[in-house]
């Protein structure tokens, strides 16, 4: 007699049934494995939690976006600035559009106040980071540039411009790596040099600044230097002698 099927030494055909039942399951499942488990719930990894961050970070975004340009619409040039700068210095979690749209909306601001300046930087900042000024000009999500014509013109030559020096950049690069490593060093000087060249810096020879370096040149100026002296010279000492008088 069993204590899970008897009762007062009387033997309960039910329970012993359903413990015989019971035996058997487990008995099977033994047999077939752990193929046979019941499967385990995935556990929430550190992956999926940081994709739903960036998807609720990314729908902020989405939301101070709208209230950024509802602002600008409304006249609230201000208020919708600082919608756009606190979203430039918080750009995790957003998308490469977005982060677009904000830096455009700064720009728009900007222009709207006839700032040419901080609009121009803006527009530089944006297009390193891979905005595109002229598709961005056309997203009807983005404010409209409410300035005058002579500003739009000039940012749409200035974004040009920024165009041109990054591909010529680019392909001086290329260049440089594409030569052969004997001239290694004397190619990363000339590709250093270019690109000093473009971002404004100063000429690497005097034929470049456009300085005559010959030997009559040369002599020239010294003279020219020598002749200055003197004439200062003697200035100083009649105005020293005409002083010491009084």
């Amino acid at each position: 007699q069993h204590p899970s099927c008897c009762t007062s030494g009387i033997v309960n055909p039910g329970r012993l049934l359903s413990h015989r039942t019971m035996l058997a399951a487990m008995q099977q499942r033994a047999w077939a494995g752990p193929s046979a488990m019941p499967a385990r719930r995935t556990p929430f990894t550190g992956h999926s939690r940081l994709r739903s961050v960036r998807v609720r970070s990314s729908a902020k975004a989405d939301e101070m976006l709208a209230e950024g340009r509802r602002k600008y619409d409304a006249g609230d040039r201000m208020a919708a600035l600082n919608i756009y700068d606190k979203m430039v210095a918080e750009e995790t979690g957003m998308t490469v559009k977005q982060q677009s749209a904000a830096r455009f909306g700064q720009l728009a601001v900007h222009a709207s106040f006839g700032d040419v300046e901080l609009a121009q930087m803006t527009l530089r900042d944006g297009v390193q980071a891979g905005m595109d000024f002229d598709a961005a000009q056309t997203d009807p999500d983005n404010p409209t540039i409410s300035s005058s014509p002579q500003i739009v013109i000039q940012l749409n030559r200035f974004n040009k411009q920024l165009l041109r020096n990054m591909e010529m950049k680019a392909e001086t690069v290329v260049a440089g790596n594409k030569r052969p490593a004997r001239g290694g060093s004397s190619s990363r000087v000339s590709a250093d040099t270019d690109i000093s060249r473009l971002l404004g810096g100063q000429p690497a020879s005097a034929d470049e600044a456009g300085i005559d370096a010959s030997p009559l040149a040369i002599a020239r100026r010294v003279v020219l230097v020598i002749l200055a002296g003197v004439a200062l010279g003697t200035v100083l000492f009649y105005l020293g002698l005409e002083y010491g008088m009084k």
